[in-house]
């Protein structure tokens, strides 16, 4: 897999677009709130500016009740760095942006938006959502097309949101990129493994999983557990965490869904240790990004959930004969 060593977070203000100089010019309006007259202008290399044309009147929703009745103004820039994707309904645009919700945080993490333009026409709508999405998304995966992601959801994963977070958070924000998408849903344990094993090499450019450690295990046996392992090793391969743990997404500075979809859109990659055994009788491989136990543990494990047992059936029998005599009393 493609390697950085940055933080994912951090690489992105540093990464390279077009042109900054040239400049798309559009005339539209606020979607929401006060229709105020705006111009759109939008960089070679992406960047937002939204310039109002008209000054807000002074008697029109003032004070503290502007946000309730006139909605909250469009931000006057949006950072190349920061957009994910643009769509279209008829004149409607929409610009999808992650920004940094709190850069200097301990975890610092993105928080997905979306700001609603109405330009002058759907011509124009189209043709800002196209030079967006050429700007600022995929280029971390060296062609000129949109990537085609393999997208595997696990609904068992943890609290079992993430068939409701797909199609609420990540699809709609990967459609807006202009991804190319196959999505799979695993229907039992292992399943995840199959899916990614009928993979035809070539015929994806990047693996999405959308649960947690587990799944994310299954993906990885999937790409290594067959004879033409090679081509699939070099794909890049992320988590979408909807797990209980996330450990791997966490480790990479994932810390939720849109910092998750940020780094897929803006192809971060980071290059990932893989761990393999090799189990000789029965003869198996598997292979780990995490940490590795073998039976010992397990069993220890095991024994150590026998005893919580014991004590709660014990704790079970003494407190109704407490209860008793404390009611005797």
């Amino acid at each position: 897999m493609a390697s950085s060593h940055q933080d994912p977070l951090l690489q992105s203000s540093e990464q390279e677009y077009g042109s900054p100089t040239a400049v798309l010019k559009f005339a539209a309006q606020a979607a929401s709130g006060r229709r105020r007259l705006l111009e759109l202008q939008i960089g070679g290399d992406g960047a937002c500016s939204i310039v109002p044309l008209e000054e807000p009147s002074a008697l029109y929703c003032p004070g503290l009740l502007s946000n309730l009745y006139c909605g909250t103004a469009p931000p006057d820039q949006i950072a190349a760095a920061d957009i994910v994707g643009a769509s279209t309904s008829g004149s409607e645009l929409t610009i999808w942006h992650a920004p940094l919700d709190k850069p200097h945080a301990d975890k610092p993490s993105r928080r997905m938006r979306r700001l609603v333009l109405q330009l002058e026409s759907s011509e124009a709508a189209a043709q800002a959502a196209a030079h967006l999405r050429s700007a600022c998304c995929w280029q971390g995966y060296g062609g000129e097309a949109a990537p085609r992601l393999l997208v595997v959801v696990n609904p068992a994963s943890g609290p079992g949101k993430a068939p409701s977070i797909y199609e609420r958070q990540v699809l709609p924000a990967l459609q807006a990129a202009g991804a190319r998408l196959t999505m799979h849903t695993t229907r039992e344990p292992l399943h995840a493994i199959e899916i990614v094993k009928s993979v035809a090499p070539g015929s994806v450019d990047a693996i999405v999983a959308i649960g947690g450690d587990g799944t994310m295990h299954e993906v990885l046996q999937g790409m290594l557990a067959r004879p033409d392992w090679q081509p699939l090793a070099a794909l890049p391969f992320a988590q979408i965490p909807c797990g209980s743990g996330n450990a791997l997404a966490a480790s990479m500075g994932l810390w939720n869904v849109a910092t998750a979809v940020h780094a897929i859109v803006k192809g971060q990659q980071r290059a990932l240790d893989i761990a393999t055994v090799l189990q000789p009788s029965p003869p198996r491989r598997c292979f780990s990004f995490l940490s590795i136990n073998f039976g010992l543990v397990n069993g220890i494990r095991w024994k150590r959930c026998c005893i919580y047992w014991e004590q709660a059936q014990f704790a079970g029998r003494l407190l109704p004969q407490s209860l008793c005599k404390w009611l005797q009393t």
